[in-house]
């Protein structure tokens, strides 16, 4: 009965041991379960995260073609088309890469994000630079950088993608061999709890194994299609950029490797240097189209051997060099050229070659030597008109005094031919007819008893016209003398300038007046005078007489068409503080244009039927080469005119320059 007995016991014991069994067993199995649950989920985001990287590779894709498209067009509309294109898809990586941040499962994948999005960003702002570029209409400029930075600055971003794509990849199949482990032990423990335990977990692990295989080909299927579009679409951007150099004819682009082989030999080479790419291609090195002794004393410069390194030796150190250099073509002719040299390295900075960009300079130098040539000539040309403005100037200020000195001439010929000199031959006449009886003659006749009379008034007439013609004389010498001083002065202009005194304003005014008077009583025109008292001042007289006498003179002629009984000229003097003297010239004339006061300065601008736009111009040199302005102002045609021509109490320094042909005086010169 001890068997019998024990085989309860062994049940039981076997029931509890086996329940104790199936209940770890299920206890393991749940947490065996779980974790598997936890795989898989973390599988499906890993998933959920290649399908996103598939995607921002698409969109970082389509950010730097459209980039291209821009820089390979001329077409300002579509340059800006491309640019907003390409600014689209960079919003839409900006949202992939905030997704992919909340799927981090690892320091690995959080760490290749971070790199991802500073790569980004840097290619972002270089895109954005070479857009500015580009829009300002310096498109080879935007290419020419595009292929120095652009270039490595995407392949960093690129590889940083393939990155995280390798990373997520490795936890896929760490996560697969994990699945995979769970699975046996769940074999294990359904075993435990019997056969048809066994074939239940069995087909549950066989289902979700299925699934989850199902689902790891199709991830790995979209990985593949993702695999083949990146590289269709690298294939597409090395076309593009192939198209680029092709349309580059303007600019020689030639590419080498490290050691110096052409590599890169675009249109504009090939029509530059007269060369077929097949030609050069990894045959020749770029020192080959070089002038020979430009290479050698470029080396000799730079202590090294002649030869490929001399013209990459900036470009080794990491700078991009821009020299002038004379290529060789292939039928032996010679053209300069600018060429800039930089080089081509990878994300690790490993030197992937050179790339050299010439631009044929013959036409600037062309340019250069005929402005060269052109401003020999103008040089020239100025210094003859510089001399036939001297003598314009001299001219017309010799005829202001000369008027004078006719009108004078004309005074003293009238007076002369109306003297009462022939009265006085008449008389003397009647004496040397009666001289044996002049004592009855006197007394007697009635012709002699006039003749004391006659002789009283002759001799008063002759003493009052020996008087005025004394005073025309005087005048005549005092204007002659004027004349000497204006030649005096252009003589002497260049070494010591005019004469410099101590000289009352009020006199200078007067001596211009003096000079005119003649013309201003013969067309009655009244001088009002209205004088401030003002210092004397350290002034050169003859610019300032030079000045009033040419606008009293022009003062004069506005006048002769108006009203005689309205004739009327004001000469003012004033002070402007405590260094500037004002003098005024203001007439009651016919008046000025608006549209005229900005250029009646300005030489040969004259409004005069005879005149030749030189006094008020001459007049507004030396006013300025005292320190001082001349200004200009009217209201209007008919209503007058007034000219102010301020001059500083004590000379200033001597201004050069203001001679020489060309010089204009610009408007707020004179009336500052």
């Amino acid at each position: 009965m001890k068997p019998s007995a024990r085989l309860p016991l062994f049940t039981i014991g076997m029931i509890a041991i086996n329940v104790f069994a199936v209940c770890v067993a299920v206890i393991q199995f749940l947490d065996i379960y779980d974790s598997l649950e936890n795989s898989r989920l973390n599988y499906t985001e890993a998933a959920h995260g290649l399908d996103i990287i598939g995607d921002m590779q698409y969109q970082t894709q389509e950010a730097r073609r459209t980039l291209l498209y821009a820089l390979a067009t001329d077409d300002s509309n579509l340059q800006v088309m491309h640019a907003d294109q390409s600014r689209a898809a960079d919003a839409e990586v900006a949202g992939l890469l905030d997704q992919y941040e909340g799927l981090m499962a690892g320091v690995r994948e959080g760490a290749a994000v971070e790199k991802l999005s500073q790569d980004w960003a840097r290619f972002l702002i270089l895109r954005d630079e070479l857009i500015t570029t580009m829009l300002e209409g310096d498109a080879r400029t935007a290419v020419a950088r595009d292929q120095k930075e652009g270039v490595p600055a995407f392949n960093a971003v690129r590889m940083d993608l393939e990155m995280m794509k390798s990373l997520l990849k490795q936890n896929a199949g760490e996560l697969l061999e994990r699945a995979g482990s769970f699975q046996h032990a769940l074999l294990r423990m359904a075993f435990l709890l019997g056969t048809l335990a066994v074939i239940a977990g069995v087909s549950v692990v066989m289902v979700q194994s299925r699934s989850k295989v199902d689902t790891l080909r199709a991830s790995e299927a979209r990985l593949k299609e993702d695999f083949e579009r990146v590289r269709a679409e690298e294939h597409a951007i090395a076309e593009l950029l192939s198209a680029v150099l092709r349309a580059a004819t303007e600019y020689s682009i030639i590419g080498t490797d490290p050691d110096g082989f052409i590599s890169v030999f675009n249109r504009g080479a090939q029509l530059l240097l007269g060369y077929e790419g097949e030609e050069v291609l990894e045959v020749f090195k770029p020192d080959a189209f070089h002038d020979p002794v430009e290479i050698a004393a470029r080396a000799a410069v730079l202590g090294m051997a002649p030869g490929f390194d001399v013209l990459v030796a900036a470009a080794r150190e990491g700078e991009a060099e821009t020299r002038e250099w004379t290529y060789v073509r292939k039928d032996g002719s010679r053209v300069p050229v600018t060429v800039t040299v930089t080089a081509m390295r990878d994300p690790e900075g490993v030197l992937l070659g050179f790339i050299a960009i010439a631009a044929d300079i013959s036409a600037r130098l062309h340019a250069d030597a005929e402005l060269r040539e052109l401003h020999e000539k103008l040089l020239l040309t100025s210094r003859q008109a510089g001399m036939a403005e001297v003598a314009t100037g001299v001219l017309h200020n010799v005829g202001n005094v000369l008027n004078s000195v006719n009108v004078s001439g004309n005074l003293i010929n009238e007076r002369l031919r109306a003297s009462k000199v022939a009265d006085l031959a008449r008389v003397a006449r009647f004496i040397d007819e009666h001289r044996a009886d002049f004592a009855g003659f006197v007394t007697r006749d009635p012709r002699g008893v006039m003749i004391p009379e006659l002789v009283s008034r002759v001799s008063a007439a002759l003493l009052a016209e020996r008087d005025a013609l004394v005073s025309e004389v005087e005048c005549v010498t005092k204007n002659i003398g004027h004349i000497k001083e204006i030649v005096s002065m252009q003589q002497s202009f260049a070494r010591m300038g005019g004469h410099v005194e101590m000289k009352s304003v009020e006199s200078l005014i007067e001596d211009a007046v003096q000079i005119n008077s003649a013309s201003l009583t013969r067309h009655h025109i009244k001088i009002v005078k209205e004088y401030e008292p003002v210092p004397d001042v350290l002034i050169d007289t003859h610019k300032v007489l030079q000045i009033l006498v040419n606008l009293i003179r022009n003062a004069k002629q506005a006048l002769e068409s108006t009203d005689p009984e309205a004739r009327r000229i004001v000469l003012r003097i004033a002070r402007k503080g405590d260094k500037i003297i004002v003098i005024q010239v203001k007439d009651t004339g016919m008046g000025i244009e608006p549209g005229n006061l900005k250029h009646i300065f300005s030489q040969g601008f004259t409004t005069k039927k005879n005149g030749h736009g030189f006094g008020l111009h001459s007049g507004a040199l030396a006013a300025q080469e005292m320190g001082g302005t001349l200004r200009a102002d009217s209201p209007g045609p008919g209503k007058g005119a007034v000219f102010t021509l301020e001059i500083p109490v004590t000379l200033p320094p001597p201004v050069t320059g203001l001679r020489n042909a060309g010089d204009t005086v610009s408007e707020p010169a004179l009336a500052a």
